[in-house]
């Protein structure tokens, strides 16, 4: 068997299109964000989806609709974002959330690093060992979850510091690759490859938020 002939998890992470403020609890997209998905949606139009899960969050949720995808969307609230607790994430021009960094670091209410870690981390277990044959699968999702699943992909754990992210805008997509067997008959039992961060190719560059 050639190592072409592995079958292989393609996965397509899209960040959601911009939001309105965070001063709400979970804010709808902006009318930029709504133009910033209709041109994901013309970008994605000629790939060949198998399945299509997205955030349960409305920002996430609003971006899957706009994507009009040949199939049903599910929902799942593991691919939400990082649970601030209450008091949630509010823009003041800071990034608050690199308060965090410890995998005990949490806001009160909310969750840890490291639970965030795991849900998302049993998240990509399920969704990968579930996978039969060569397919590709578009996750609408944030940032924070994206950061997982890299961190997943190069074997770092939940208990390990959070001093890395992989930078992906507004409505980009960061494309990952899943081997579950394995890529090549003498090679490791499991491969994984990041093949694209954070690509907005498709977007104008007056359209590109998020940064």
């Amino acid at each position: 068997m050639s190592a072409d002939n592995f079958d292989s998890v393609r996965l397509l992470a899209v960040r959601h299109a911009q939001q309105q403020s965070f001063k709400q609890v979970d804010p709808p997209l902006t009318d930029l964000g709504k133009r910033q998905s209709a041109a994901l949606a013309e970008a994605l139009a000629a790939e060949t989806i198998d399945r299509s899960i997205s955030s349960t969050m409305a920002r996430a949720a609003e971006t899957a609709s706009l994507l009009h995808l040949p199939l049903p969307t599910e929902g799942d609230d593991r691919l939400k974002e990082f649970d601030f607790g209450p008091a949630g994430f509010h823009v003041t021009g800071s990034r608050e959330d690199l308060e965090f960094w410890r995998p005990e670091h949490g806001a009160p209410g909310g969750e840890t690093l490291s639970g965030f870690h795991e849900r998302v981390s049993e998240f990509m277990e399920e969704l990968v060992g579930a996978a039969e044959g060569n397919t590709t699968t578009i996750l609408v999702t944030h940032t924070g979850v994206i950061d997982i699943i890299g961190r997943w992909i190069f074997g770092i754990g939940g208990q390990s510091p959070w001093t890395t992210e992989i930078e992906a805008p507004h409505a980009s997509v960061t494309e990952f690759v899943c081997w579950p067997q394995g890529r090549h008959p003498g090679g490791a039992p499991r491969y994984h490859a990041l093949r694209r961060p954070g690509d907005v190719q498709h977007l104008d560059e007056s359209m590109i938020t998020g940064l």
